[in-house]
């Protein structure tokens, strides 16, 4: 995978990194460049090395994974592009969670989901993060059905 940082009106990659296995926390984002390099979200964007960033986009079909490092209990299909928006997630092209910067959450747009700490990660690494917990597929751009509808 890559993590590309993009400035305001720049065509191209101003940083460019690869990647295997990203950690988000909060407003932050780290797991590149060295196990101490971490980019962090404010009003005016992402900041990392004393400069601001207006987006972040990872491509490469990386899964999301949620839950703690010991107990994954969720993960997503591949996906090819995850693109960080200022405060907002999107997944190829869907926004799918936003930041809530008060409580340090990311807040699910189309599933009532809510984390603090997730990541993505390559496909390589998928089987050996998995290998020893059981964990079931969620996508979160995937719309959860309303109650009206169920009923």
């Amino acid at each position: 995978m890559k993590l590309n940082f993009f400035q305001e009106r720049s065509a191209g990659p101003a940083l460019s990194f690869g990647v295997s296995d990203l950690r988000i926390l909060g407003a932050e984002i780290s797991g590149f460049m060295s196990s101490r390099a971490v980019a962090r979200y404010s009003d005016k964007g992402w900041h990392y090395a004393g400069r601001c960033y207006a987006a972040l986009v990872v491509t490469g079909g990386g899964s999301l994974l949620f839950g703690t490092r010991h107990t994954l209990t969720f993960m997503s299909d591949p996906i090819e592009h995850f693109y960080f928006l200022g405060a907002c997630l999107s997944a190829n092209g869907v926004a799918i969670a936003k930041l809530d910067r008060q409580s340090h959450l990311w807040c699910g747009l189309e599933r009532p989901m809510w984390c603090h700490s997730w990541r993505i990660v390559s496909p390589a690494g998928v089987p050996v993060v998995t290998a020893v917990d059981r964990i079931a597929r969620l996508n979160p751009w995937d719309r959860v059905p309303s109650i009206d509808a169920v009923a």
